[in-house]
């Protein structure tokens, strides 16, 4: 049987090699884009890098649910035997999850998924590595675009009030997206933290330790990221962190505190100082001159005292004044 062709569903929008079976219940296998496109599930987005948004809807009529809320699907994948369907939307430019990106416009695109996933009443346990293949003909497939979406198109059919409500959603930073901003920052806080608390042997010792930590923090989540995607963001946080803070500190180190660099900043104190003397400039001796004497604060305030007394006596004797 000839398989269909579908304008966006392109290998420039696919992993190259990407997860895919032909039966979840024996799990998942690695393949060519080329021999993946022929299983029923196929995995869609690469691990930094996201052209997709999906949702699983899991009820009758399952192909219905976006109708007058919410943008209409690029394709509806249809379950024949029971009406579910996975409602995939394609994004024109894609959404990377790592590297040099916005922050702040991977929380947005986060909120647009949360806003989308609750006004669908989509599955919250789908973790969104695989979806059903459009290309497979045991699916039923309707069409809706052909033109890949802006996500301001996406985000204009959320009110404002509730797209900000869905950014602040504590449920929204453990689901799809949600997920892959909090592991990030969570992660990437962790590592600045830690990355010279301790003297590491090696990147691939610091990578281990990163690592670690975020197997902690996506255990958090239900359901868990994929591993791939735990990886790519541990791979990304622990390369940057290495090279960027620890090397940073490292060469600052090197260049600052060099024995010839402490032996020229010794003297310029010294000459320093010997100019503010010069100048009248108050030294630590001159503000605390009892040091210089040796003798305590209290015992130069009371010298101090008897001297100015005598010499108020000797200048201004009332008799010689002719006071009487």
């Amino acid at each position: 049987m000839q398989q269909l062709k579908l304008p966006l569903f392109t290998p420039e929008r696919l992993p190259a090699k990407p997860y895919c079976t032909d039966d979840l219940g024996f799990g998942l296998q690695i393949r060519p884009l080329s021999i993946a496109q022929k299983c029923r599930h196929i995995q869609y987005n690469h691990p930094v890098r996201r052209y997709w948004l999906i949702f699983d809807i899991d009820r009758m009529y399952a192909s219905e649910s976006w109708q007058g809320i919410v943008a209409e699907p690029n394709y509806t994948i249809i379950n024949k035997d029971n009406g579910h369907a996975h409602l995939v939307y394609c994004l024109e430019v894609p959404v990377y999850l790592h590297g040099n990106v916005s922050r702040k416009a991977l929380k947005f695109v986060a909120a647009v998924e949360a806003a989308y996933s609750k006004r669908l009443d989509a599955d919250e346990g789908y973790i969104g590595l695989i979806a059903k293949n459009p290309l497979h003909p045991d699916w039923k497939v309707l069409r809706g675009p052909d033109w890949a979406y802006e996500l301001g198109e996406l985000a204009a059919w959320i009110p404002k009030p509730e797209l900000a409500k869905a950014k602040r959603s504590r449920r929204s930073a453990i689901q799809g997206l949600g997920r892959n901003c909090t592991l990030f920052e969570s992660l990437r806080f962790w590592a600045y933290r830690n990355i010279n608390r301790t003297a590491w042997v090696s990147p691939r010792a610091w990578e281990r330790a990163v690592e670690d930590e975020a197997l902690k923090i996506n255990a958090s989540f239900e359901p868990e990221l994929a591993w791939p995607e735990v990886y790519a963001t541990v791979n990304s946080v622990a390369t940057w962190v290495w090279d960027v803070l620890r090397g940073s500190q490292k060469d600052y180190i090197a260049r600052t505190h060099t024995s010839e660099v402490q032996a020229v900043r010794g003297k310029r104190g010294g000459e320093a100082s010997g100019k503010a003397r010069r100048r009248g400039t108050p030294l630590e001796h001159d503000r605390e001159p009892w040091i210089a004497e040796g003798i305590s604060r209290r015992t130069w305030f009371r010298r101090r005292a008897a001297e100015a007394q005598n010499a108020e006596g000797t200048l201004f004797d009332p008799g010689e004044a002719g006071v009487k």
